[in-house]
């Protein structure tokens, strides 16, 4: 099977900013995918929920004789095939006029040129086909044609990893319709629209349906095209145990979380601790380096992470950090919820997950101690 990624695993990169996940789902190696299971019912409602919501949004733009549908079970369309479908479409729109194409289905561009533009290797990263909720077509002037991608979720809100897919669809696009001939002297031109948008449901009311939320394409291409053609291609070439992940709540859901929950509990990874964001793990690691480069704490490499942290708050030159950086120590040792106790500090979260039994804690809050992977 050839290596590709989605545009669900770019927007799902978004989503839970795992590196690993990203990695996994290019390179799938043996035994990281979870094993075929019936999926829960939160994921089988929200799947349901998002199906209604594009029918209804497809009926409605059906009645208002707006949609143009095609054959779902097509082949892919070429680059060609796409820029002569826009062009016909256009030309029969009076310019207060609008058409929306549903089931356009494309094989993502080798991205050659941009991959180069960043130094990266050209073979470094493929992906594979797309499909777009809708193609929104206009004619604003008899000399112009444009396209709006349009992506429907039936999400409350608009989220980044929505952006991420109708951003990547727009890069699509955009490259596709360039890499053919320009269209013959006296037809429109055929240029992409300012923006891209989601179509939520109304939160109001089944009955009525709201506008699509646009954001602009100038805000949402430049950090894209720079994740998307340096970022991802090194994270891809790296070996697997060098790319950079922690288990933590936005795992839920994802097809590889059973191989990276067993990795986390067998190698006493900072994981274990529930409810750690990857951001809160960063700014962990982030303290134990200042203790090292500040000659408050020696690191040792033999440690597991767990180990590691331990070991710091309950060493010598903690005091020593606490006094030198206050306010960042103190973010640090309520992470991990660090107690002081007449014969020194200790957390009960990295006890626990030392020692993979519950511990008591002194807390008028009761700490979550549910560590991944105990019974």
């Amino acid at each position: 099977m050839v290596k590709h990624l989605s545009p669900t695993n770019v927007g799902t990169y978004y989503h839970n900013q795992c590196q690993l996940y990203v990695h996994n789902a290019f390179h799938r190696p043996p035994g990281t995918r979870n094993a075929t299971k019936a999926p829960s019912p939160l994921v089988v409602a929200q799947f349901q929920r998002g199906l209604e919501w594009e029918a209804r949004l497809f009926r409605w733009l059906d009645v208002a004789d707006q949609l143009v549908r095609l054959d779902a079970t097509a082949e892919p369309k070429t680059a060609l095939e796409i820029r002569d479908l826009f062009l016909d479409i256009g030309r029969e729109l009076s310019t207060d006029k609008t058409k929306y194409i549903a089931n356009l289905v494309f094989q993502s561009p080798s991205f050659k040129k941009e991959l180069a533009r960043f130094r990266s290797d050209p073979a470094g990263v493929t992906f594979g086909v797309a499909k777009p909720d809708l193609i929104k077509i206009t004619r604003p002037s008899s000399e112009v044609i444009t396209w709006e991608v349009i992506d429907a979720k039936s999400s409350s809100g608009l989220k980044s990893s929505h952006n991420a897919q109708i951003g990547f669809y727009h890069l699509c696009l955009e490259a596709l319709i360039a890499s053919v001939p320009p269209v013959g002297r006296g037809s429109p031109e055929i240029l992409p629209s300012d923006k891209a948008s989601i179509w939520l449901p109304n939160p109001g009311s089944e009955d009525e349906i709201s506008m699509p939320v646009s954001t602009p394409i100038s805000l949402l291409l430049p950090p894209l095209r720079t994740f998307l053609f340096k970022t991802l291609p090194q994270i891809l070439k790296l070996p697997r145990d060098q790319v950079e992940w922690t288990l933590n709540p936005s795992c839920q859901g994802c097809e590889f979380v059973d191989s990276c929950r067993g990795a986390t509990v067998k190698n006493g990874r900072l994981g274990m601790i529930p409810n750690l964001s990857v951001s809160d793990v960063r700014f962990i690691w982030e303290v134990v380096g200042i203790a090292a480069d500040g000659g408050f704490h020696s690191s040792s490499g033999q440690l597991t992470d767990i180990e590691e942290l331990d070991s710091l708050i309950k060493s010598a030159g903690m005091e020593k950090l606490e006094r030198t950086y206050a306010p960042t120590v103190k973010r640090f040792q309520k992470l991990l919820c660090v107690q002081k106790t007449s014969t020194g500090r200790w957390s009960p979260l990295l006890e626990a997950a030392r020692s993979h039994q519950p511990q008591a804690s002194d807390l008028a809050s009761p700490i979550a101690l549910e560590l991944i992977g105990m019974p």
